[in-house]
């Protein structure tokens, strides 16, 4: 991206550099995004927790919420998702989900926790490989000699900058 606009390449290809380092740019710029707003904020904080408590405890165990023909208690009807619910399907939804993410016996990849590290180790390496880029190229720079002009040299298999005024 360095020699974007320089004689040293094509006008197209200038344009195909520039057009490919916005596209890489915007991409990371979004990906940062869905970061900051899915991972930075609980789903479920103390305020959430406190009222699941005390759903759990005033309402779940109470004699009048056992269904009358099994004996079942809404609270074991929830944690088994039982899809006729007249009340609580806000409690057996936030069970649902909280299973999803989790882990499962038959496969722990497909959790949520194991996508968001594997998403997160894969944008780390990609950060570390462009921050070595960046190193190089930078290195380079500073041992590059001056001999009082700009000097490139082009072949078949790569572009060289000898030397810069």
């Amino acid at each position: 991206s360095m020699l974007i606009g320089t004689d040293a390449i094509r006008l197209w290809e200038s344009i195909l550099l520039l057009l490919v380092t916005t596209i890489t740019l915007v991409v990371t710029l979004v990906f940062c995004g869905i970061v900051l707003t899915n991972f930075t904020s609980p789903d479920f904080d103390d305020t959430a927790v406190s009222q699941l408590r005390g759903w759990r405890l005033n309402i779940a165990h109470m004699y009048s919420e056992v269904d009358k023909i099994t004996g079942i208690t809404l609270a074991s009807r929830v944690c088994n998702l039982d899809r006729g619910l007249a009340t609580s399907a806000g409690q057996a939804a936030t069970i649902e989900a909280i299973r999803n993410y989790m882990p499962r016996e038959t496969g722990w990849i497909t959790s949520g926790p194991a996508m968001c590290v594997t998403a997160l180790v894969l944008w780390y390496l990609t950060l570390l490989k462009d921050f070595a880029d960046i190193w190089r190229c930078c290195f380079g720079f500073i041992f590059l000699p001056t001999l009082g002009g700009d000097k490139v040299v082009l072949t078949a298999e790569s572009i060289s900058l000898v030397s810069i005024a």
